[in-house]
């Protein structure tokens, strides 16, 4: 993310790190965050939305996934 609101500085999501093991097919990173995760914390936060009406008009059905939150100030 980019832009004068968001709480830079860190990773937000898991690192499984570069070595071979840790590696998709021994060449790519694993995906370890749902990115609905990210952009429900985006659309709650930074935008207002409710978290009734992300789980439900916007990511239906996604309620087993939590917003990631602090992303912005």
């Amino acid at each position: 993310l980019v832009g004068g609101a968001v709480r830079g500085g860190r990773i937000a999501g898991d690192w499984p790190g570069l070595s071979g093991s840790a590696l998709f097919e021994g060449r790519d990173l694993h995906a370890t965050t749902d990115m609905r995760a990210l952009f429900k914390g985006l659309l709650v936060d930074h935008l207002g939305l409710s978290r009734t009406e992300v789980n439900a008009r916007v990511f239906p059905d996604s309620a087993g996934i939590a917003a990631m939150s602090g992303l912005v100030s």
